[in-house]
């Protein structure tokens, strides 16, 4: 049997933008020797600081999510089921707003 197990990390690119935007240039850490030691470092502190500023702009920062491998049969299976969730969330935020107008706060 399959089991979920956290083999991945995701950082969402506009945290990165961001974040480099607001402070990489002066945070990266140049005093690593070794290559991959630098990029596991750089994505520590590069992790670290992300959440920090996440948390300064009041965001959650446990966010958890699912990988799918693209190249998997039923990979476009679970793309449909990602987008049909995500118009069904839109669906009930517009009837949430209707009903706000309508009977006032519900």
């Amino acid at each position: 049997m399959i089991k979920k197990e956290e083999k991945f990390f995701v950082i969402k690119q506009s945290d990165i933008d961001e974040f480099y935007d607001r402070h990489l240039s002066t945070s990266f850490p140049a005093f690593l020797d070794d290559k991959a030691e630098q990029v596991s470092k750089w994505l520590t502190f590069l992790i670290a600081d992300i959440n920090k500023e996440r948390i300064r702009d009041n965001k959650k920062i446990d966010n958890k999510y699912i990988v799918c491998n693209q190249d998997e049969p039923y990979a476009e299976l679970v793309w449909q089921i990602i987008l049909q969730g995500e118009r069904d969330k839109e669906l009930r935020r517009m009837i949430k707003i209707y009903q706000n107008q309508v009977y006032g706060k519900v």
